[in-house]
C-alpha cells in the first residue's frame, strides 16, 4: 500500500500560486540505493548506497576500469516545486555511464531507488521512496552493432505518492537530457567513454 504524505492547510505567500490547492513542494534531501541488480555476481556490485552519490559497476576488469553508473544528486537539493496544476520539470540528479571495455559479466537491468525527505509548505512530512528501472544493452565491442551501449528508464509503480491538497502527486523521471532542452528516455554511450547526462524529473498528477 501506497503512503501518503497529508499537507496541512495552506496559506497564501508570494511563492505559492493563487490556485486554493496550490503548494511549495520541497526536495530537502536525496539519498539513493541501486537494488533488484541482475545479474546476482560478485562482479556486479554496488557502492556508497544510502548517501546522495551511489555507483553501481560490473564486469571484470579488462585493463581500462570498471562499467557503471553514477547517481549524483547532492547539486540539487534542496529543491522547490510549486503544485499543481502542473509542476515544471527539474534536475533530480546527475547521472553518468561510464561505458568500458571489459570482461563479462555485464549488467542487464537494475532498479533505482530514490529517497526524498519532503516538505510541504514548510511542514516536514518525512522520507518517500520512488523507484526507477533502468534497462541496460550491453553491446559487443566488435562486429555490425559495435559498440554503443544503450540505456532506457522507465517509473516503477511501487513508488509512493504525497498528497496536495485533495490531489494525489508522485514523483517520476522523465528521461535523460542529452543535450539542453532535449530529453530522451533512452540514452546512448560511445564505447571507451564516460557520458553525462541530467536526470529529469516531474511531480506528476496521479488522481
Amino acid at each position: 500500500m501506497r503512503h501518503l504524505l497529508f499537507a496541512a492547510a495552506l496559506t497564501a505567500t508570494g511563492l505559492i500560486a493563487t490556485a486554493a490547492d496550490a503548494a511549495v513542494v520541497r526536495f530537502d534531501a536525496i539519498t539513493a540505493n541501486w537494488i533488484n541488480i541482475n545479474p546476482v555476481s560478485d562482479y556486479v556490485t554496488a557502492t556508497g548506497n544510502g548517501t546522495d552519490s551511489p555507483s553501481l559497476n560490473w564486469g571484470r576488469d579488462a585493463g581500462y576500469g570498471l562499467s557503471g553508473y553514477d547517481f549524483d544528486a547532492g547539486p540539487y537539493v534542496p529543491h522547490d516545486v510549486i503544485v499543481p496544476p502542473n509542476a515544471d520539470s527539474f534536475t533530480l540528479a546527475a547521472f553518468t555511464h561510464r561505458n568500458k571495455p571489459i570482461y563479462a559479466p555485464t549488467l542487464n537491468s537494475v532498479t533505482l531507488e530514490v529517497n526524498i525527505n519532503i516538505l510541504i509548505d514548510g511542514l516536514d512530512q518525512g522520507w518517500r521512496s520512488f523507484y526507477f528501472d533502468f534497462e541496460h544493452n550491453e553491446t559487443p565491442n566488435y562486429g555490425a552493432i559495435c559498440c554503443n551501449d544503450l540505456i532506457t528508464v522507465s517509473f516503477n509503480d511501487l513508488s509512493e505518492d504525497f498528497i496536495v491538497g485533495t490531489d494525489v502527486y508522485t514523483v517520476n523521471i522523465l528521461g535523460f537530457e542529452t543535450s539542453p532542452g532535449v530529453t530522451t528516455t533512452s540514452f546512448s554511450t560511445v564505447e571507451g567513454t564516460d557520458n553525462t547526462a541530467n536526470l529529469i524529473a516531474a511531480v506528476t498528477y496521479c488522481s
